[in-house]
């Protein structure tokens, strides 16, 4: 970016210089054509800046676009995934959103008897989430054919990056808290005492 401003200020004083000599030499109409021989100058300068700026204009609109969705938002077939990271590095789905493609999935009830340990609220807010090796363990079950679709989907852009990251030692900042005991609990701040 430096020299593209040196760059600039190098031609815009180049340019300036022609055009003040060219005034010099012959007056209005030498000012005329020392700005036609100027222009050129002036915008291979300035051309390098703004090509730079409108490129970093929209990155900056994207970045700020997607800021509250980074790293989280995983699209299947069109819908839209909200996916968290716990400490752990286990990637925990929204189960509103695994409902919307599978929609014969289990109640949260019925998640709750039959896969404990996969199922948790995340923090802040608390929203009902299943573990995606729960989701891929209960998927491997089901022989619909929409099923093992999204569960190979599911072990190639959840399960296996998860794992790399795992391996890496990185993993997000949530808290998912087992469903049990929040289930059962009045969620207004006035029960918590």
């Amino acid at each position: 970016m430096r020299t593209s401003v040196v760059r600039a200020l190098l031609s815009l004083s180049v340019s300036a210089g022609v055009a003040w000599i060219a005034w010099r030499l012959g007056g209005p109409i030498g000012l005329a054509f020392g700005l036609l021989l100027a222009s050129p100058l002036a915008a291979f300068g300035i051309a390098p800046l703004l090509i730079a700026a409108v490129g970093e204009s929209a990155a900056l609109a994207r970045r700020i676009a997607y800021r509250d969705l980074n790293g989280r938002h995983v699209v299947y077939k069109g819908r839209a995934l909200d996916v968290r990271e716990d400490l752990t590095g286990d990637r925990w789905i929204r189960v509103a959103d695994v409902r919307k493609l599978l929609p014969g999935f289990p109640r949260d009830r019925v998640l709750q008897q039959t896969m404990p340990d996969v199922i948790g609220l995340l923090h802040p807010p608390k929203t009902l989430r299943i573990s995606a090796s729960g989701l891929d363990a209960y998927l491997a079950r089901n022989t619909d054919p929409a099923a093992v679709r999204f569960r190979v989907w599911l072990q190639r852009e959840l399960i296996d990056p998860a794992e790399r990251v795992r391996r890496r030692g990185v993993a997000g900042q949530i808290r998912i808290d087992p469903l049990a005991p929040a289930l059962n609990r009045d969620p207004s701040p006035a029960a918590d005492r």
